[in-house]
């Protein structure tokens, strides 16, 4: 029943590493067979067209606040090349690991007046995981790309949202993938960084061009697995209704699967997720055993005057009782709709 009820309901960043040997431009017809230019939006003199497309998802780390991607990212510039910016571009929320960090040009070409270049990105990426939720969370993961320099803020960062995305075949065990994005933010030092050219005190300001996308934890494929010592418990407590001679027995093994059960999410999550839907539901548990043993005990010794009648219409009230009381309070306890950045 508990089942059934679940399921249904259920650092430095990384800069751009230019190619080994100069990349030379194409002409204006750098692909046979291919025009030279197509019409795009209008790109604005000193301003860099940034956009992103998601490839690869992995390396779910819940302890070190992370996750592994890999993407490519690509820039339209209109000015010089000298002047192009492009491989001064950092990955803002990477962890820095130079086993796996790898920002690499592809290629550089001049396509009619503007210089467009193509990246591969594939790094470690910082996550704060709020799993007050568990196992009905949902994330919100971001890729932040910017200027090395946080107080940079020429030439002005512009957003590729006809071109980015995400990749259809990307699949991530175990998470359902929901809405992506890409939007222009503006992040701030609460710093002047020392540079004298600014007041004492100052902050600096500096765009970013951040992709999004949601992820949601796939509950059912957890509930068994994470929190089948809850579930015996539940299970221990009916039997212990029924089944009077073995009750203490029964009562203890169910203390001990429940705590069991806590100190294995407590040895495989962050602190912080026992805090949340865990320790609510440790508490409803913990809960639903004292109510089946006080209510017993009730009726058995403190009620031996009341007529039998009476005392086998409240004996057989407990039981029924006790799984509503029980499925109710787990059902409030779901969360709903709760998404974290």
């Amino acid at each position: 029943m508990v089942i059934t009820l679940l399921a249904l309901l259920a650092g430095p960043g990384m800069r751009a590493v230019p190619a080994p040997a100069a990349v030379p431009f194409a002409s204006d017809d750098p692909m046979p067979g291919l025009p030279a230019t197509i019409d795009q939006a209008p790109l604005l003199p000193d301003t860099l067209r940034v956009g992103m497309y998601l490839t690869q998802l992995d390396g779910i780390d819940l302890h070190n606040a992370s996750f592994n991607a890999q993407l490519y990212l690509w820039t339209l510039w209109p000015g010089d090349e000298a002047e192009n910016p492009s491989d001064d571009l950092t990955v803002l929320n990477s962890i820095f690991n130079a086993d796996l960090d790898r920002f690499e040009r592809l290629s550089r070409e001049r396509i009619g007046s503007r210089i467009w270049s193509l990246y591969t990105v594939h790094g470690r990426f910082v996550h704060r995981w709020r799993l007050d939720s568990y196992p009905f969370d949902s994330h919100l993961l971001n890729l932040q790309v910017g200027y090395a320099n946080p107080l940079r803020r020429s030439p002005a960062l512009e957003v590729d949202t006809a071109n980015s995305g995400v990749s259809p075949t990307l699949y991530l065990y175990g998470w359902q993938l929901g809405e992506s994005g890409i939007s222009l933010n503006r992040l701030q030092t609460l710093s002047n960084l020392g540079d004298p050219r600014l007041e004492v005190g100052s902050p600096g300001r500096a765009e970013a061009v951040t992709s999004t996308l949601e992820i949601s934890r796939r509950a059912s494929l957890y509930l068994v697995p994470d929190f089948l010592g809850y579930m015996l418990a539940i299970g221990l407590c009916v039997l212990a209704l029924v089944i009077h001679r073995t009750r203490d027995d029964l009562i203890l093994a169910a203390v001990v699967s429940a705590a069991g059960n806590y100190v294995f999410l407590a040895g495989i999550l962050p602190v912080d997720a026992m805090a949340g839907f865990i320790g609510q539901l440790q508490l409803v548990i913990l809960v639903g055993i004292l109510y089946v043993i006080g209510a017993d005990e009730i009726i058995d010794h403190q009620m031996e005057g009341w007529p039998r009648r009476w005392r086998s219409l409240l004996q057989s009230a407990v039981l029924p009782s006790y799984l509503l009381l029980t499925m109710s309070a787990i059902y409030a306890l779901i969360p709903r709709g709760v998404v974290s950045g």
